[in-house]
Parts: structure tokens; C-alpha cells; sequence
């Protein structure tokens, strides 16, 4: 029998570019986890500017092309301190996400953003929506320690 991780692994070994190894990570977050919403953002930090770089709702939210970067709360818990953002409820994800109607619209109330970094720089997020509540302190541990290193090998490949 094969274990997502497994065929994670395997559609990695044959990945050539970073988006195949998103697609292999989106698989993967949809077979041992099960959000709603996943995404991948991209950060060039230098430029201040993010990009969502996968979807697993392409229709409500596309990869985009370039946002600006802002300082807020977001950017000092994940890129200054390197910790996950966690907020459980939407009027939390509204302080800090111009988005936050379609958010909610998705069904979504709750968002993990688990930080990446290659090389001791910080490079994008693995960010993860569900409904209100959904990530407490269990679930945001069992979400680290299943997608870190997966997240990490995937931003390795060339765009």
C-alpha cells in the first residue's frame, strides 16, 4: 500500500520544475490533510514582493502575479520571528488580509501560514484555510511537522 508521503516523494523525484513539486505538495496537503484552501506564496524580499505560486482553487484564487510586501503583523511573526501565523477566526484574518470577504466566502475562518526558508533567507509560505477554529495548537503541530521539510524541498527546484 502507498502512503502519501510516498507518492509525494516520488512525483518530487520526478519533478522538474518548482510548480511540478507543488502540484506533488498539493496532492500530498489534500491526501493527509485536507484543507479547504492551500496555497504557495513566493516572497522576494529584496523587492518586496510576494506571489501566490500554486492553488488548489484556481478559480477563486488564481496564481497571481507580484503584490507589494507590507510591514505588519504578518511580516513580524513570520519573517522577522520565523513563526507560523495562526488566526482562528475571520474577523482576526481581516485585521491583516485585504481578502478576507472571499476568504469567508470559501468557507474559510482560520489560516495557518507556515514560513520557508532556503539558505537561512526567507522565501514564501505554505498557507493553509480552513473553517473557524480549525487550527489549534494539535493541529498546527501535526501540519508543521508533515509539510516543513516537504515545503522546503519543493521551493529547492528551479521556477
Amino acid at each position: 500500500m502507498t502512503t502519501p508521503l510516498a507518492t509525494f516523494t516520488a512525483a518530487l523525484e520526478n519533478a522538474r520544475t518548482r510548480a511540478e513539486a507543488f502540484d506533488a505538495l498539493g496532492a500530498y496537503v489534500a491526501a493527509e490533510i485536507g484543507v479547504k484552501l492551500f496555497t504557495v506564496s513566493t516572497m522576494k524580499l529584496d523587492e518586496k514582493i510576494a506571489r501566490r505560486a500554486w492553488t488548489n482553487m484556481p478559480e477563486a484564487y488564481p496564481v497571481s502575479g507580484d503584490k507589494a510586501v507590507e510591514r505588519d503583523a504578518f511580516y513580524e511573526e513570520v519573517i522577522d520571528q520565523g513563526r507560523c501565523f495562526i488566526r482562528n477566526t475571520i474577523e482576526e484574518i481581516a485585521l491583516v488580509f485585504g481578502d478576507h470577504a472571499l476568504i469567508k466566502s470559501l468557507g474559510c475562518g482560520s489560516v495557518l501560514n507556515i514560513p520557508v526558508r532556503i539558505k537561512g533567507q526567507f522565501t514564501g509560505t505554505l498557507n493553509l484555510l480552513d473553517a473557524d477554529h480549525y487550527f489549534d495548537p494539535a493541529t498546527v503541530e501535526r501540519c508543521v511537522a508533515l509539510l516543513h521539510v516537504p515545503g522546503i524541498a519543493c521551493f529547492l527546484l528551479p521556477e
